[in-house]
């Protein structure tokens, strides 16, 4: 409740005029189904869907159900946006025919009442230079797919792209986004960068899915996975096995350093799990890209130790060692 105002502002207050504003309120227990009321009595655009806690990929499921418009766009409650962005990117995407535009955005902290505001990884400093002022498609970004910020909330989609994909979140604590950008990523054949900040995310909010510690989290195994499932039902995991291993095992491995001590039993238990398939079902005939068959780590490797042991197995895969 304490952003949510300053949210619905600038939503409001957008210079695209034509849009329908659909709020999930998922079962909050503050103020905010109050406050999404206040404003949907005085602006018909706004759709209020009040539901059970189920998550933010619930949530999201929920409202891209009843959305009608041409494209979908997503905002978390506690960010906010420029009041240019959504005619910015839908100028662009019609004109452009596009699956997905992307914006880049600011990492936002509050200190003693004051913004921060940053060029992090959502300000696509990362993106080869390449992708700038052209359409692409994902025949393009097989190999740098990564270097794009993963959230979903800096882009527009066509709403069309989506349905006949099937796109949609997986149901989990964090990292919720990372199955839908990765598919949405595959199957698009129209992407274009709006080199513009138009977003503005929040990165510090206390009490925030990010920042919870005391709830077990298994996330980075079950974004794992979820994409290798999507991957094997839509017969493209031959083609995309190398680039989704190498990222999503990194980033399973990195959270052995990083789970808090009272969890960290049970997630290494369940690593070992997923490392093990991994070297079972994965070992390419072409063995210079078979880094984890030289990966080995124990459960109380912090998270630089086990960045080290990454880079120093994917050195001994390369020269055969």
């Amino acid at each position: 409740e304490n952003y949510l105002r300053k949210s619905l502002d600038c939503i409001i207050n957008q210079s695209l005029k034509d849009i329908e504003i659909i709020c999930i309120n998922d079962g909050s227990t503050d103020n905010s189904l109050k406050i999404l009321e206040e404003y949907a009595q005085k602006d018909n655009r706004i759709i209020v869907i009040d539901k059970e806690n189920g998550g933010v990929a619930t949530a999201r499921h929920a409202g891209m159900k009843v959305a009608k418009g041409d494209y979908i766009a997503f905002v978390d409650p506690d960010d906010w946006v420029d009041t240019r962005m959504y005619e910015e990117m839908y100028s662009i995407s019609k004109e452009k025919d596009l699956d997905i535009s992307i914006c880049a955005s600011y990492s936002c902290r509050e200190k003693n009442g004051v913004i921060q505001k940053s060029k992090g990884h959502y300000s696509l400093k990362g993106v080869p230079k390449k992708y700038f002022n052209k359409v692409f498609s994902n025949e393009d970004v097989i190999d740098d797919i990564f270097k794009f910020p993963a959230t979903c909330w800096c882009k527009l989609h066509k709403r069309e792209f989506l349905e006949k994909n099937n796109i949609y979140f997986q149901d989990i604590r964090v990292g919720e986004d990372q199955l839908f950008f990765f598919q949405s990523f595959i199957y698009a054949k129209r992407i274009y960068i709006i080199n513009k900040f138009l977003y503005y995310y929040r990165k510090n909010r206390k009490d925030s899915a990010m920042t919870r510690k005391n709830v077990p989290n298994l996330s980075a195994i079950q974004i794992f996975y979820g994409i290798e499932k999507m991957l094997i039902e839509s017969g493209l995991i031959n083609k995309y096995k190398i680039v989704f291993i190498n990222k999503y095992l990194d980033k399973a491995i990195s959270w052995i350093g990083k789970v808090d001590s009272y969890h960290k039993e049970e997630y290494y238990k369940e690593f070992s799990k997923l490392i093990s398939h991994i070297k079972t079902n994965y070992s390419d005939p072409d063995k210079s890209k078979n880094w984890w068959d030289y990966f080995d780590c124990s459960m109380n490797d912090n998270y630089f130790w086990l960045k080290l042991k990454i880079y120093l197995a994917k050195i001994k895969c390369s020269y055969g060692l």
